[in-house]
């Protein structure tokens, strides 16, 4: 069922709805983030690509677990993931690329984040369970 739901989601991404990367910091900080690409590498692997901000990559370096949400809000439907970053590569730079400029000025690297799925969870707004598929 797990690959259903894979495939199901990436679809959804594709019809542009909204997809929610949430990572943790090593201090404990949550952040959530929105994932512009999504596509299906294998039976439980994800590409997620998107100019992420410094700290969603920051989080991702330091503690490789995540959670992945894509939602049909007129429909109130959707998944979510739980996983592991198993590998981040960097797409795209931004020309006039300056590796001296500070953090805090707009993401220049468009990133992959390769996203290996552990577990899938329907997805809604409401009461539910969160009964792993």
């Amino acid at each position: 069922m797990k690959d259903a739901a894979i495939r199901q989601a990436v679809t959804m991404a594709a019809e542009g709805l909204p997809v929610f990367l949430t990572s943790v910091g090593a201090d404990g900080t949550p952040h959530l983030t929105t994932v512009g690409a999504v596509r299906q590498l294998n039976r439980d692997h994800l590409r997620l690509t998107e100019w992420f901000c410094p700290q969603t990559l920051e989080n991702t370096r330091e503690n490789h677990r995540v959670s992945l949400t894509i939602w049909d809000p007129a429909h109130n439907t959707g998944w979510q993931f739980t996983g592991e970053v198993e590998h981040i590569e960097p797409a795209a730079v931004m020309d006039g690329y300056d590796p001296r400029a500070p953090v805090a000025t707009m993401p220049q690297t468009l990133s992959m984040l390769d996203l290996r799925i552990e577990q899938a969870m329907r997805f809604h707004h409401g009461p539910h369970t969160d009964q792993k598929e």
